[in-house]
């Protein structure tokens, strides 16, 4: 029988021998006697078993807090915060002492989504129109913070053109005399307040644009992702007629997994958003060579920076080319 030294307690984990006298653990390298995989489970940090939580839900459409409790050798109150933290972010429904899976093809309505995280969103868009000049064409997808954006277009900015799908952006921007509105054809959609459709991404390939803007259901390592399957053809269709692709998000869309991906995460050249992301998320952005840029209180940042990233003046991490010099497909 091993032997247990002083200092490390029966189950818990160590590097293959326990205490002074050397004997191996009966459950293999780095499991002390008496150890097994749900001991080992209690060790997990917050984000591995919110990962694994989550694993659990596609697994089965409905968890419930004691049996994860149980099995995760964590008190109730641990794993509430675990699934109230996930449903904040939107990534499971809570019930009634537990959670269910969230339909990624369901988001609120455009103008509900205009009432969730206000201020971030506002501190967002003002950071991105500060770093717009004079003369540029943008091109202007339909979301909550892409209508914060145009506000502050109109109300600092001119001598822009802009094409959108978004009746919200166009009529914000219609204000402002010296900015020229092009509006997409199409289906109307009454839920977004915009067009979507083969006419509208047929319309958007007539032109050319030097930033891309846009918004997402959600980001990940795989890229933006959008519950509307026509929105995704919009932002993609954006993206392939513009020098530099600029998205703009806050953080409760951090890790949200949608329905439809947009596109790879190389394809965006800047994010901006009011938080940094998670680490994960964060190591992938920086491999896909995005330059993230945070919007402090009131919008500030530092716009020059922002300007020139969009102007194609300053390399993004780690990259042989800055934005701006390359032409989607």
């Amino acid at each position: 029988m091993a032997k247990v030294g002083r200092g490390v307690r029966a189950g818990s984990v160590g590097t293959g021998s326990v205490g002074t006298g050397g004997g191996e653990t009966s459950g293999g390298p780095g499991v002390a006697a008496g150890g097994d995989a749900r001991a080992a489970k209690k060790k997990l940090r917050k984000v591995e078993r919110q990962e694994r939580i989550l694993g659990e839900l596609r697994a089965s459409p409905a968890i419930r807090i004691s049996q994860l409790a149980e099995e995760y050798r964590v008190s109730t109150e641990t794993i509430r915060r675990d699934l109230d933290d996930l449903s904040r972010r939107g990534m499971l429904n809570r019930t009634y002492g537990g959670a269910s899976a969230r339909a990624f093809a369901f988001e609120p309505a455009l103008s509900e989504r205009h009432k969730e995280h206000v201020e971030e969103r506002q501190r967002v868009g003002a950071l991105a129109a500060r770093a717009i000049r004079p003369g540029q064409v943008l091109m202007i997808d339909v979301g909550s913070t892409t209508v914060h954006f145009a506000r502050r277009l109109s109300a600092e900015l001119k001598d822009l053109t802009v094409i959108t799908n978004s009746f919200g952006v166009a009529t914000v921007l219609s204000a402002n005399p010296t900015i020229a509105v092009i509006l997409c054809p199409g289906r109307y959609d009454g839920r977004e307040g915009s067009v979507f459709g083969s006419d509208a991404v047929a319309f958007l390939d007539r032109y050319n644009a030097n930033v891309a803007v846009i918004s997402a259901s959600g980001l990940t390592a795989d890229g933006p992702n959008d519950v509307n399957p026509n929105a995704a053809a919009i932002k993609r269709a954006m993206l392939g007629r513009s020098a530099t692709g600029l998205l703009l998000l806050d953080h409760s869309k951090y890790d949200l997994l949608t329905l439809e991906n947009v596109c790879p995460l190389d394809e965006i050249d800047v994010l901006v958003s009011d938080q940094a992301p998670p680490a994960p998320l964060g190591r992938a952005l920086k491999r896909a060579e995005v330059a993230v840029e945070l919007a402090g209180e009131g919008g500030r940042g530092d716009a020059d920076r922002l300007a020139r990233l969009l102007q194609g003046e300053v390399p993004r991490p780690d990259a042989a080319k800055p934005a701006g010099t390359r032409r989607r497909a």
